[in-house]
């Protein structure tokens, strides 16, 4: 999951209070407006591409086994 500041950063997604009507706006907004979804969703994916990859699971998995093994 990413924080916040990550979702701000990156602009891969909205920020809304934790509340029905503002996650009901929220979606809304989105759902009207193509430019924002497609950026939103272009973003979203370069992010995903980037942190959740192969290489980066695999060093982490070998991080947490070379843990176990001490």
């Amino acid at each position: 999951m990413l924080s916040q500041q990550q979702l701000e950063d990156n602009k891969c997604g909205i920020i809304v209070e934790p509340n029905p009507k503002a996650l009901a706006e929220g979606l809304i907004l989105v759902l009207r407006n193509d430019k924002l979804r497609r950026e939103l969703a272009g973003s979203a994916k370069a992010v995903a591409e980037r942190i959740f990859n192969w290489d980066r699971q695999l060093k982490c998995i070998q991080r947490l086994y070379k843990g176990l093994a001490r």
